[in-house]
Parts: C-alpha cells; structure tokens; sequence
C-alpha cells in the first residue's frame, strides 16, 4: 500500500525539480501543499506504517531505491531525523546488496552518507547511553 504512494512522490519530486530549473515555467504543485518535493517525499515515508515501511522499500526498483538514498543525503542533515533516515539506508542498502556492489556511481553517494550518518548516530548513542 505504501509503495504506489512512495513511487508517486519519487516521481512528484523528479517533475518538481525539472520544472524548477526552468524558472519561466515552475508553477508549483498544489498537491506539495506548499512544501518543498523532498520533505514531501520524506513526509510519504513518514506516512508508512513501521511495520509496513520495509516491505514498501522492499518492493522499490533499484533506480528508485537510489533516488531515495540521494534524498536521505539531505535528509540527514536534519539531526531530529537521523533514525529513521539511518533505517531506510540501511534497508536499502541490504535490499540491493549485490545491485550496488556491481554498480561503480553509487560509490561516492555512500561514502558521503557514511560520513553524515556516523556523526549523527554517535549523537544519538550519546543521548541514550549505555552501561559497561
């Protein structure tokens, strides 16, 4: 159920951000609720249930799987979602294990998401703590 909903966003943000680059012609969906696409794209995510999210991520064509790795990117620069962003790239990444070892540009998209996701989850291990 929330695949279709997840794909109609991907897409959405896509169609927003190429209209956007041509500025004589960006009128802007109403559909976005006035939101920028990529916080409509993480708002849909959101949206799906815990128990449902691995199975709409499951069901995610690779092309689609990278998109939203790339939007996740952006997405944990915002400190107060590092945990659930960390859980849809870790999904991902475990999905499409063997897609990614075979493809050669996704490399320096992980290695930045490694970089932002290290710091962010040392935060939250902090805040938590643990006993020796």
């Amino acid at each position: 159920r929330g695949r279709p909903r997840l794909l109609e966003r991907i897409e959405e943000h896509r169609t927003q951000v190429e209209k956007g680059r041509n500025k004589a012609k960006f009128v802007p969906n109403p559909l976005l609720l006035g939101r920028e696409p990529l916080d409509f794209v993480f708002e849909t995510l959101k949206k799906i249930k815990s128990s449902d999210i691995e199975q709409a991520l499951i069901l995610l064509p690779f092309n689609d799987a990278l998109k939203v790795l790339a939007y996740c990117e952006s997405w944990l620069k915002d400190p107060m979602e590092t945990e659930f962003t960390c859980k849809i790239v870790m999904t991902l990444v475990r999905i499409h294990l063997d897609q990614i070892q075979n493809t050669t540009n996704v490399k320096p998209l992980l290695s930045s998401l490694r970089e932002l996701m290290r710091p962010s989850l040392g935060r939250i291990k902090s805040i938590i703590g643990t006993n020796k």
